[in-house]
C-alpha cells in the first residue's frame, strides 16, 4: 500500500495588493490587466507609470521647460525623468535665488531713493534757514573803559624826632612848701651856686 502524497503548498501572489497605489492602478487600468500576477505585468506596469508621469509633466509649464532643456534624443524614459526632475530643482533654485536677488535690489533702491529724498529735504530746508531775515537787537554803545592809571600819592613829611627832655629849673626854695614846719629843706646845690653868685661883692656892702 503506497503512502498518501504530500499536499503541494500553494502559490502566493507577491503582487496582491499592490494595485492601492494610485499610480500602480492607473497604468495597470491603462494597460488592461486585470491582475497583476508576475514579475512581466509589474514590468510592464513600471514602463507604463513612467508614461504617465511624463505626459503629465508635459502639462506642468517647469517640466516643460526643464525637458526642452535639456532636448532628450533617447527613448530611455526613466532616465529623462531623472534628469528633467533635476532639472526642475535647478530652474526653482534659480529663479529663488533671482527673485532673492530682484527683491535685495529693489530693496536697495527705494531706501537709495529715500536717503535722495531726506537729502533733499535737508538742503531745501538749509537753504530756508539761510534766507531767513537775520533779527539783529539795538543795543547802547558800550561803557567807556578807561584804563586805570596809577594815582601819585604825595609823600608825607618824615615824622618829627622827639626831642630831648628837657629839664626845667627846680623851684626856689621859698616856693617849696613843706607839710612840716620843722622839716629840714635841702637845697640844692644848684640853687645854693646861684645864691653865692647873686650875693657875689655884697658882703662889703653889709658890714660897712
Amino acid at each position: 500500500m503506497s503512502s498518501p502524497s504530500p499536499p503541494k503548498a500553494k502559490k502566493v501572489n507577491p503582487y496582491t495588493g499592490i494595485n492601492s497605489d494610485p499610480e500602480i492602478y492607473r497604468a495597470q487600468q491603462d494597460l488592461g490587466i486585470n491582475k497583476i500576477k508576475n514579475d512581466k505585468h509589474m514590468g510592464k506596469i513600471n514602463n507604463q507609470i513612467i508614461l504617465n508621469r511624463y505626459s503629465d509633466g508635459m502639462g506642468d509649464p517647469d517640466f516643460k521647460r526643464a525637458a526642452k532643456d535639456l532636448d532628450f534624443r533617447s527613448v530611455d524614459k526613466q532616465s529623462e525623468l531623472d534628469q528633467i526632475y533635476a532639472r526642475m530643482e535647478e530652474n526653482t533654485y534659480e529663479e529663488q535665488n533671482k527673485a532673492q536677488q530682484e527683491q535685495l535690489e529693489e530693496q536697495y533702491e527705494r531706501m537709495r531713493a529715500d536717503q535722495l529724498e531726506d537729502a533733499a529735504k535737508q538742503q531745501e530746508l538749509m537753504e530756508e534757514m539761510m534766507n531767513q531775515p537775520v533779527y539783529m537787537p539795538q543795543q547802547g554803545a558800550p561803557p567807556m573803559v578807561q584804563k586805570p592809571q596809577a594815582e601819585n600819592s604825595p609823600i608825607l613829611p618824615a615824622p618829627v624826632a622827639p626831642s630831648p627832655m628837657q629839664i626845667g629849673a627846680p623851684p626856689a626854695p621859698e616856693l617849696t612848701a613843706a607839710a612840716n614846719k620843722m622839716a629840714i629843706v635841702r637845697t640844692p646845690k644848684s640853687t645854693k651856686a646861684r645864691q653865692r653868685r647873686a650875693t657875689r661883692g655884697t658882703s662889703s656892702l653889709i658890714n660897712r
